[in-house]
């Protein structure tokens, strides 16, 4: 659980983070100190990763899973931040520089960090114990994955880039939604239910539901669909904000080794 509830954490601040230090560095800056700061983002990834590895031991799967996983999507600091079919043909280097140095620089050094710094459990034991089948039960299901994914497109959608008009930015908004609408098609309601009272229900009857009135209003603008956006989003808004830290309790809770 309390390795759970880290990973939650750190998703949070470093895409946050992330975002930030786009905007304010990576986007500024070309050649040299470019790359040389792509590579230091992602090498500070590995490393606090590897200090939540190292201090609360989670289990294989975990680590894996809710670690070096989750690390790789953080390590690329401006992911989700701009829709790339806006960007222009002169800037696009530059926004895939900053995509690829990092996660590249994170997974070289969390394979040298994993063999010079291991957890003292595994320095003193030598080897890294199978996963027991009380780990595999407790992998993170898919409507899970999915219902934390959806949650993670609506923040991106909510972090408006400065200077974008109000067009391209529902374009980008649309982008995000209709991945996280494909993802909510797997997700199943009952077992979300499951994990937290009313977690699936209010998922895709209010945030989903607003997620595709959203991809309409792309191309059918119209004050009836826009109310409709607006009535859903609050919706889940107020059932969120009421049950969030029961909600993310229960779901570390269940999934935590």
């Amino acid at each position: 659980m309390t390795f759970a509830l880290a990973m939650l954490l750190l998703l949070y601040a470093a895409r946050k983070g992330g975002w930030f230090v786009s905007r304010r560095v990576l986007y500024r800056e070309s050649g040299v100190l470019l790359v040389l700061s792509c590579v230091a983002w992602g090498l500070a990834m590995a490393w606090l990763l590897r200090l939540s590895i190292n201090a609360l031991e989670p289990g294989t799967l975990n680590r894996w899973i809710l670690g070096y996983a989750l690390g790789a999507y953080i390590a690329i600091p401006n992911f989700g931040l701009v829709l790339e079919t806006t960007i222009p043909d002169a800037h696009l280097p530059r926004h895939r520089a900053i995509s690829n140095f990092p996660v590249i620089a994170y997974a070289l050094a969390s394979v040298a960090l994993a063999r010079l710094d291991p957890p003292v459990s595994r320095q003193l034991s030598g080897h890294v114990a199978a996963a027991s089948p009380r780990e595999a039960s407790q992998t993170p299901s898919r409507s899970v994955a999915n219902f934390l994914f959806g949650m993670e497109a609506l923040s991106r959608a909510d972090a408006r880039p400065s200077g974008i008009d109000a067009d391209s930015n529902v374009r980008r908004v649309a982008a995000i939604f209709r991945e996280a609408i494909d993802s909510a098609a797997f997700v199943d309601r009952a077992e979300l239910n499951s994990v937290y009272s009313g977690l699936g229900d209010h998922f895709l009857d209010e945030a989903v539901r607003h997620m595709d009135t959203i991809v309409h209003i792309e191309t059918t603008h119209t004050d009836t669909v826009m109310n409709q956006a607006m009535a859903s989003i609050v919706a889940w808004q107020r059932s969120w904000n009421a049950n969030r830290s029961a909600a993310r309790v229960a779901i570390a809770s269940r999934y935590s080794s």
